[in-house]
C-alpha cells in the first residue's frame, strides 16, 4: 500500500496553482483524481482520494488472485486426468458379471465433475512429503465415495432428482434397485482401495467421516430432515460439501505423513 502512494505521488501531474512553486516537492491538482493539496501559512494537508487508492489495490489483488486461479486451473485439470486414468484401472469392467451393475458404476464415475476432491487428496498427500503410490487409491476412494452419496442423493426416497450435470440419474437410468446397489458397491470399493494403502489410521478417521456422526448423519440434521418433512427436500448440503472435501484432506494427509 504504501508503495502504491508513493508511486501515485511521483506520477501525479503538477498544475499552475501557486502552491505548487511554494511546496516544489509536492505535485498538485484542484480536482486530480488524488484529491487537491492544499496549503496555508507553510503548512500543507495531504488529502488523498480514498477511492482511487482502493481501485489500485483492487487491480493488484485482482491481478495475483488471476495468476492463481490459473495455476490452480492448470494443477486441478492435471490432477483430473491422472485420475481418472486410474478410475478406469480400479473400476471392474463391464464385461465382468454382474455387466450392468459394472456398468451403473462407471455410468456416474465418468458422468463429470471437477474432480475436486482427488486433487484435495493429492495437494494433502504431497504437502505432508508422501512417497509412492498410495495417493492413488486414495484419490479414487474418495472419488467413488462422493460419487456413492451422490447417486444416493438422487434416489426418490431422497432428494428424487431426474437429472445431475446434465444426464439422466442412475435411478432412471438403470432403474432404483440397480442404482442402490452400484452407490453400495462404490462405497465398498471405497474402501477395498483404502485398504490397500496400509494405512490403518486414515481408514479410521475416513469411516467416522462418513458415518452417522459425519456426512451420513450431518450430526443428524439430514435424517431429521427426512424424518420430519420427506422425501425430495434433503437436498445435499454445505456441510455435506465440507464433510467430503475433510475426508479428501484427511485420507491425503495421512497417507502422505
Amino acid at each position: 500500500m504504501r508503495s502504491l502512494l508513493v508511486n501515485a505521488l511521483e506520477n501525479s501531474k503538477c498544475c499552475d496553482n501557486e502552491c505548487c512553486d511554494i511546496f516544489e516537492s509536492f505535485n498538485c491538482c484542484e480536482m486530480g483524481c488524488l484529491g487537491p493539496f492544499f496549503a496555508y501559512h507553510g503548512l500543507v494537508s495531504v488529502c488523498l482520494d480514498l477511492y482511487t487508492i482502493a481501485k489500485l489495490s483492487i487491480f493488484v489483488l485482482m491481478e495475483n488472485l488471476e495468476k492463481e486461479a490459473s495455476a490452480a486451473l492448470d494443477y486441478l485439470s492435471r490432477i483430473s486426468k491422472e485420475a481418472e486414468k486410474k478410475f478406469d484401472e480400479f473400476l471392474p469392467p463391464v464385461a465382468d458379471r454382474p455387466e450392468r451393475l459394472h456398468e451403473a458404476m462407471r455410468y456416474s464415475m465418468f458422468a463429470g465433475g471437477k474432480r475436486l476432491r482427488p486433487a484435495l487428496v493429492r495437494a494433502a498427500f504431497d504437502m505432508f512429503g508422501g512417497k509412492g503410490d498410495s495417493v492413488d487409491y486414495a484419490m479414487s476412494a474418495l472419488e467413488m465415495l462422493h460419487t456413492f452419496s451422490l447417486i444416493h442423493d438422487d434416489l426418490p426416497c431422497i432428494d428424487n432428482d431426474d437429472f445431475r450435470r446434465g444426464k439422466p440419474t442412475s435411478h432412471k437410468q438403470f432403474g432404483e434397485a440397480t442404482a442402490v446397489m452400484a452407490g453400495d458397491a462404490l462405497c465398498i470399493l471405497a474402501f477395498e482401495l483404502m485398504g490397500k494403502t496400509g494405512n490403518a489410521k486414515a481408514i479410521e478417521v475416513l469411516a467416522h467421516l462418513l458415518g452417522t456422526y459425519g456426512m451420513i448423519g450431518v450430526d443428524g440434521a439430514r435424517y431429521q430432515s427426512l424424518e420430519f418433512t420427506g422425501p425430495g427436500v434433503a437436498n445435499l448440503t454445505i456441510y455435506d460439501r465440507l464433510t467430503i472435501s475433510n475426508m479428501a484432506i484427511e485420507a491425503g494427509g495421512k497417507n502422505g505423513i
